[in-house]
């Protein structure tokens, strides 16, 4: 499929439950409802490294090196799933990574802002946590919401919709196009918090949490 035509397909593609007509019968039918995968993007689909001579692209100035095969790994996902974004960085250089590496419009892009900024006493430092009450006030489901990031504390209040990405920082590795088969298992299932996730990686199949 070119690339104007699978943009064009996936644009289509926003929608939750879809209803259709059943052909030759009169009678209409539910599709199963398309679930929302939320991605992070630094350090789980490129690392953003001030100070490298060379880079992918820049964003917001700062040099960006593309996780391997993120791009591939984005146009099967929008296939299958309504893609988003939720990351902790600033707006204006999440932007620019969303132009460059996406292939289709998310369906949503949320930023810094929308995030609960804590303050981590061990780490002295402030962190960033997504609470997926936020999605449910927006009228999402969050049995059908799966989340990738490589910083399970983002997570805190929500680790049963969360699929853990080793971080990236720079060279070469296969995790996104292992991620992708483990995710496309998860498509039909009724209720993606049932399902174990933290161990992924090593068995790359879906197991149901007893």
């Amino acid at each position: 499929m070119g690339s104007n035509s699978f943009r064009k397909s996936a644009r289509a593609a926003w929608v939750t439950t879809r209803t259709i007509p059943q052909l030759g019968a009169g009678r209409w039918f539910e599709l199963p409802m398309r679930k929302l995968l939320i991605l992070a993007l630094d350090e789980t689909l490129i690392y953003g490294c001030p100070g490298a001579t060379s880079a992918d692209f820049h964003a917001a100035g700062i040099p960006v090196i593309i996780r391997p095969g993120a791009k591939s790994f984005l146009e099967r996902m929008a296939t299958a799933f309504d893609l988003a974004v939720w990351t902790s960085a600033t707006s204006d250089y999440a932007s620019e990574i969303v132009r460059t590496l996406f292939p289709c419009a998310p369906k949503f892009l949320w930023c810094r802002e929308r995030c609960i900024p804590w303050f981590n006493p061990e780490k002295r430092e402030t962190e960033y946590v997504k609470d997926l009450k936020k999605l449910k006030r927006q009228g999402f489901d969050l049995a059908h919401v799966i989340v990738v990031d490589d910083s399970p504390g983002k997570l805190a209040r929500n680790y049963g919709n969360l699929v853990r990405m080793p971080p990236f920082t720079g060279g070469a590795d296969d995790f996104l196009a292992l991620l992708a088969s483990f995710l496309m298992q998860l498509v039909n299932e009724p209720d993606v918090r049932r399902i174990e996730k933290r161990g992924w990686l090593g068995s790359r199949r879906v197991n149901p949490i007893i």
